[in-house]
């Protein structure tokens, strides 16, 4: 019979996780590993400076600790970032003012790790350290954030703005131009999140166990990663050292979410999803590389096959808020990896056959939660209903774009085999016209807010309507720039393969390029229409016309 004890075992201490202090605990039941209690427990705050004695072997092990998290530093992230400030003089005042700002190196100087284990290991203790936990070769989450909030008041302080006003405004920012495309979140946990900053270090005093709980590291990963992603899109618009800026909050996250990564793949959450793909569009938007990027994005996936996110039943199973959040998620993933692979960008990791008899997640529950927050006046008026519809809307229409192009690539290997065997039928081309006519037809059922955003909301207080009317236009710019890019690709494809009349052409040249302009010429009028801030929010995809480009990163723009 278990009988209960004082503290955290020492298994818990080490993985940073809640401790239920029962003998054996949760935790280690579920691991299958010995719950014992032998670490004993230190004051708190720094030994005295004058006290000189001989390293123990946990402070031993905190030195590899330090040492090792300057190696951490050096990671490939960092170098990008080093070849920023070579050309941004407001970054390179960054490195040198705040060089390493995660580095527990910054502290007191290490020995070096070679010295260190030659005299640990040479001692016997080479079992104590192989039992050492992964979290103690990374800075702490206090350390974190204490460095993290130093040098972005630093960058700040100049604009007379701090962490806690910056997280905010990105809060709102994300709500009003980047939720209507990709509404994966629920904004009253970010603004939660966010307002742990208004505490300014209290929101890091330690818990009982001196562990915080998984709920606060989620959190501040969370709000991290979306001060990352929106700093990234607006580099040259919502500070002057937004560039700066970005890598702080994502070097953070980052670090933040190794504390916890493997409880976190054991055990995913909504959150986990919307971590990794807002770290993986702010490395995106940053540095414009997509491998380090969609390899992020790609762990995303990974969880939700392996948590069967396609399945109803196991949605239908969870509380309303988590299932309709999960839901909205997966649908962007599968969308994004389903376009990645239609343009051979990437393979893809969610196969069609795979997914063939599997895939029966609806597009809406039975009673979705609310993802707005209704005490804020304009979240009224039916805008969440309205968003979500308009998102659905666009996810067709990628997937429709998505299923042309694939069915367009194969066509040439049908057309061989015709040309190679008499007796085979030419490849008949009705799918291919159905296809298309399935693509363009989306757009005409275009709800009535998002075709007049200003003549929808006559009547709404005018503070609301402005704000909606953002949302709307910045809604409608996606799936408009997303519709007239992909005509011409689509164009461009038929013309290549000697099919022309799938669009309704025919073998005339001229026509051919009169189509392309009349094409270009109404996208062109669409950003006219629509106010440059809806394009600027939403980072490089919105501002590019290459095909690769928009699809390299659907994942956050779609």
């Amino acid at each position: 019979m278990s009988r209960p004890v004082m503290g955290a075992c020492d298994a818990c201490k080490r993985r940073k996780v809640k401790c239920d202090n029962a003998n054996p605990c949760a935790n280690c039941s579920i691991s299958q590993i010995s719950c014992e209690h032998r670490i004993a427990p230190r004051k708190r705050g720094r030994p005295p400076k004058g006290s000189l004695r001989q390293l123990s072997q946990e402070e031993t092990c905190e030195s590899i600790e330090n040492a090792t998290a300057d190696m951490i530093d050096d990671s490939p992230v960092n170098s990008l970032f080093e070849q920023d400030a070579a050309s941004d003089p407001q970054a390179t005042s960054v490195l040198e003012a705040l060089a390493t700002p995660f580095s527990p190196g910054t502290l007191t100087t290490p020995p070096s790790v070679s010295t260190v284990l030659r005299e640990t290991l040479g001692k016997g203790s080479l079992a104590a350290f192989a039992a050492v936990s992964r979290n103690q070769f990374v800075p702490n989450v206090a350390h974190i954030f204490q460095k993290l909030a130093a040098a972005v008041n630093h960058q700040l302080a100049d604009e007379g703005e701090t962490i806690a006003t910056c997280a905010h405004k990105c809060v709102d920012i994300f709500m009003q131009y980047l939720f209507p495309n990709t509404p994966i979140a629920h904004e009253p946990t970010l603004r939660s999140a966010a307002a742990l900053f208004d505490l300014v270090g209290d929101f890091l005093s330690p818990e009982d166990d001196e562990t915080p709980s998984i709920e606060r590291l989620r959190a501040l990963t969370l709000i991290t990663a979306l001060c990352a992603l929106v700093n990234s899109a607006m580099s040259q618009g919502l500070f002057s050292t937004s560039k700066s800026l970005t890598w702080l909050f994502y070097n953070a996250s980052r670090a933040t979410l190794r504390l916890y990564e493997e409880y976190d793949l054991e055990f995913p959450h909504s959150t986990s999803y919307h971590i990794r793909m807002w770290q993986s569009a702010a490395l995106q938007n940053s540095t414009g590389r997509d491998r380090a990027s969609w390899h992020i994005h790609g762990e995303s996936i990974l969880l939700a096959v392996r948590a069967r996110l396609y399945d109803e039943d196991t949605i239908s199973r969870l509380p309303q808020l988590e299932a309709q959040l999960l839901r909205v998620n997966f649908w962007l993933m599968y969308l994004a990896d389903k376009t990645a692979a239609a343009f051979e960008a990437r393979p893809s990791m969610i196969p069609n056959d795979y997914l063939a008899e599997k895939l029966t997640l609806r597009e809406q529950g039975g009673q979705d939660s609310l993802q707005l927050d209704l005490s804020r006046p304009c979240n009224g008026h039916s805008l969440e209903r309205r968003l979500l519809t308009g998102f659905h809307l666009k996810r067709r229409l990628w997937a429709a774009a998505a299923d042309m192009i694939c069915e367009l690539r194969l066509f040439p290997t049908r057309n061989q085999v015709f040309l190679a065997n008499t007796e085979v039928d030419r490849p008949d081309i009705s799918g291919l016209v159905e296809r298309y006519l399935n693509f363009v037809g989306h757009v005409d059922h275009l709800p009535e807010w998002l075709q007049s955003p200003q003549r929808a909301l006559e009547g709404v207080e005018a503070h609301v309507a402005e704000y909606q009317a953002a949302s709307f236009w910045a809604q409608r710019s996606n799936i408009m720039s997303v519709y007239h890019c992909m005509k011409l690709v689509i164009l461009q494809k038929c013309i290549e393969m000697a099919v022309p009349e799938v669009v309704g052409l025919n073998q005339d040249p001229i026509f051919w390029a009169m189509q392309k302009l009349e094409t270009s010429r109404d996208f062109i009028r669409e950003v006219q229409m629509v106010p440059f801030v809806c394009f600027k929010v939403q980072g490089e995809p919105a501002v590019s016309v290459q095909p690769f480009s928009l699809t390299s990163s659907v994942a956050y723009s779609c």
